[in-house]
């Protein structure tokens, strides 16, 4: 796969290789990218999942100024199961991933002292698609 020219990266053009992220970015950490197109919010308000699949159509609005940036890419190479913090194509990986979590071994970021415990009781896993 040909990589791309440029990248839209902390709000602007740049060359691709200038558009680099660490290893403790949300996407990475929280879970927050798109697999395979297909996105989900949580809504606090009525406590439901909210996931857009491909082919659905949404619009986005914003309550005050805001950057919107979409991003597409190569589709993944198979499922991905999503718990809480955790996605991986494997789910013994994330079993693995609670277990290091319980034991601290994740560490923590620059000036992050905080711990916060997995949540109890379990949230129900989600696989996509």
């Amino acid at each position: 796969m040909a990589l791309p020219r440029f990248a839209f990266f902390r709000g602007r053009i740049v060359p691709y290789s200038e558009a680099r992220v660490g290893v403790l970015t949300h996407a990475l950490n929280y879970g927050t990218g798109c697999f395979g197109g297909i996105r989900a919010y949580w809504n606090a308000d009525e406590q439901e999942l909210l996931v857009f699949r491909p082919g659905d159509h949404i619009t986005i609005r914003a309550k005050t100024d805001a950057r919107f940036m979409a991003l597409g890419g190569e589709p993944m190479d198979g499922p991905r199961h999503i718990w809480w913090n955790f996605v991986s194509s494997r789910k013994d990986r994330i079993e693995q991933a609670k277990a290091d979590w319980r034991m601290a071994r994740f560490g923590s970021g620059p000036g992050d002292s905080e711990f916060i415990p997995l949540p109890e009781p379990e949230p129900e896993a989600v696989r996509y698609p």
